[in-house]
């Protein structure tokens, strides 16, 4: 682990203002939210950024709330401290370039050397928002065609908590065969260079054997990657396990990387016996991964007797359709927000206001009645 230094341990401005954090909860726990709002705005009008980023972030996505407050409702909540032409886009405003994290977080998709990301990083983590750095590692792993080993180390020594981060680094990006021919695709000149570091440096028999074992225990996220590889020549390419997972495993596999691939992509549909097991699976998944634990949650309280084929869909359907993620660090925690009944609640809303499966998806991939009509009644306002 990294021990951030402390020029860098700067956090958000207001981020540990007790009555922040107590009015915050409010609003999670929908306990008098408009009140708790009014409290947030108070700070924000004050100057505290961190509750400013927070109004900013739940003005956004007002339209999922169960408040139902329209632009005009929610902005009479709040002091009037921007124009009128300012408060269009978001009640208050920041500077994101006079607060290291904030600007960390502008720059860091823009870095061009390992040094620079993970200067970034370590400004990031230390403020306390660290599960905003996963949708930037793949990126900054594949850079220029060369495969930044360096980062990757970071990233498993530093995110390994972050199961998107673990699937990227140690499993996706770590698996030595497909990664040395992604980038020899790419730029043959660099594969060599790319190949000898990645599986002298990274991809070590330890982290092989857990990826395999993963496999057969079928974890959820190891299944995706998997699936994730199955156009490569396994014989060619050492991927050729079979005869240690099994084919129903790789099946499983099969079907899981319906959410990473999207349309273009329809396996046969799942066995009832194969819908009982990926619920199973996914279940497991969402007990260490915040995001899904409000699909097993909706289902379960909606689909008594269809739970295990709703739970199974919107395995498969992951975020399809759904859009960015609310992520209200530093002031809630991730896992605060996702196992909160707010987040179960606006993910019926959110699953009420879009088209599901998408456009080209397999017909079969669809979501319960059961699930979707309380869905569209919740919308129904919005």
């Amino acid at each position: 682990m990294i021990a951030v230094s402390p020029a860098k341990a700067e956090p958000i401005p207001g981020a540990d203002d007790p009555a922040l954090r107590e009015a915050a909860l409010m609003w999670l726990a929908e306990d008098q939210p408009e009140s708790a709002l009014r409290t947030i705005g108070e700070l924000a009008a004050d100057g505290n950024v961190a509750a400013r980023l927070f109004l900013n972030q739940v003005f956004v996505r007002r339209t999922f709330h169960n408040e139902g407050l329209t632009r005009e409702a929610f902005l009479a909540l709040l002091p009037a401290v921007s124009s009128e032409d300012e408060r269009r886009l978001r009640p208050f405003n920041v500077d994101h370039e006079s607060y290291p994290a904030l600007r960390a977080l502008r720059r860091i998709a823009q870095a061009e050397t390992s040094e620079e990301w993970i200067d970034n990083a370590e400004v990031i983590i230390a403020a306390g928002m660290k599960s905003r750095l996963a949708p930037f590692v793949e990126l900054g792993i594949v850079n220029n065609d060369t495969i930044d080993i360096e980062l990757a180390k970071f990233a498993a020594e530093n995110l390994q908590d972050d199961p998107d981060v673990s699937r990227i680094v140690t499993w996706f990006f770590g698996y030595s065969h497909v990664t040395a021919d992604l980038v020899a695709e790419m730029n043959p000149a660099k594969a060599e260079e790319n190949t000898s570091r990645w599986k002298g440096e990274f991809w070590t028999t330890e982290r092989a054997e857990a990826f395999q074992q993963a496999l057969i225990s079928r974890n959820w996220m190891a299944l995706e990657v998997r699936g994730m590889l199955r156009w490569f020549d396994e014989g060619k390419r050492g991927l050729a396990m079979q005869s240690e997972i099994g084919e129903h495993t790789l099946r499983l596999a099969e079907l899981i990387s319906i959410g990473p691939y999207g349309p273009d992509y329809a396996p046969q549909p799942p066995t009832t016996e194969e819908i009982d097991t990926l619920a199973t699976n996914y279940r497991r998944y969402a007990e260490g991964y915040p995001w899904a634990t409000p699909n097993v949650r909706l289902c379960e309280e909606h689909c008594q007797s269809q739970a295990a084929t709703c739970v199974a869909m919107l395995g498969l359907l992951g975020d399809a359709g759904l859009g960015t993620q609310p992520n209200y660090t530093p002031v809630l925690t991730v896992g605060e927000y996702y196992q909160s009944d707010r987040a179960a609640a606006e993910r019926l809303i959110a699953l009420g206001l879009v088209d599901l499966p998408p456009p080209r998806y397999p017909e079969w991939l669809e979501l319960p009645r059961c699930l979707m009509e309380p869905a569209r009644r919740a919308a129904g306002t919005r």
